[in-house]
């Protein structure tokens, strides 16, 4: 299971397969986190609590002032990071009012 938190308020849990767009929001968001910038998420397609209800897709908006958690567990070994994915969902960041999109595994994604 892969965990996204905002404080204690959990983002996003999920089951998905593809670890690596998450993982590719990890990497785009410490680095915008560093420039001082905060951006928007949509999730689209994702489990919304432990009994895998369908959340549809929400919006989140992240900032360098919040804590944000990415929880990975054990079920996830490391992942390689494709630059180019990481390059596109920071375009993202700044393109549209969702920001970057990120599909669980049987939506198509926007920056995969």
């Amino acid at each position: 299971m892969v965990e996204i938190r905002v404080g204690d308020h959990v983002v996003l849990r999920t089951w998905a397969t593809s670890v690596e767009q998450i993982a590719t929001l990890h990497i785009a968001a410490i680095r915008r986190f560093r420039q001082g910038g905060g951006f928007p998420a949509t999730f689209v397609g994702y489990d919304d609590d432990v009994n895998r209800d369908p959340a549809g897709h929400r919006t989140v908006w992240f900032h360098p002032s919040m804590p944000v958690v990415f929880d990975y567990g054990t079920d996830y070994e490391p992942v390689e990071i494709d630059e180019a994915r990481v390059a596109r969902a920071l375009e993202q960041m700044d393109s549209t009012e969702l920001g970057v999109i990120v599909a669980n595994a049987s939506v198509p994604t926007a920056f995969g």
